[in-house]
């Protein structure tokens, strides 16, 4: 059973997560789920807890701050990271975001 305080919504939703600090390490990643205030990506490289990121999915971004990077299957880091900030754009992605966002208490959320 799921103790956690916030529901997650799973996803396949595909992302490029971009350590801000160290611009090469960037990649394409699938979003395992999406919570209030945060994502679970899987990503093909580690990140340091407390990175901050970069997310982007077509004409939006997230910046977010790594929460935890774990081993997971196949040589891949399962990845929760913590939003705050939203840059949201105009594609239908961003529009279905926009409702989520400004239905919840996520931080920095922008129109």
């Amino acid at each position: 059973m799921d103790h956690r305080a916030k529901p997650r919504w799973p996803t396949n939703l595909s992302v490029r997560v971009t350590d801000l600090q160290q611009r090469e390490r960037s990649g394409p990643a699938p979003v395992i789920d999406i919570a209030e205030q945060g994502m679970c990506v899987c990503l093909p490289f580690p990140l340091e807890p407390g990175a901050y990121v970069s997310v982007e999915v077509e004409d939006s971004v997230f910046f977010a701050f790594v929460a935890y990077s774990n081993p997971g299957e196949l040589s891949s880091f399962r990845t929760g990271l913590e939003i705050v900030q939203v840059l949201l754009g105009t594609s239908s992605i961003a529009n279905t975001v926009r409702s989520v966002v400004l239905d919840s208490a996520w931080p920095g959320k922008v129109g």
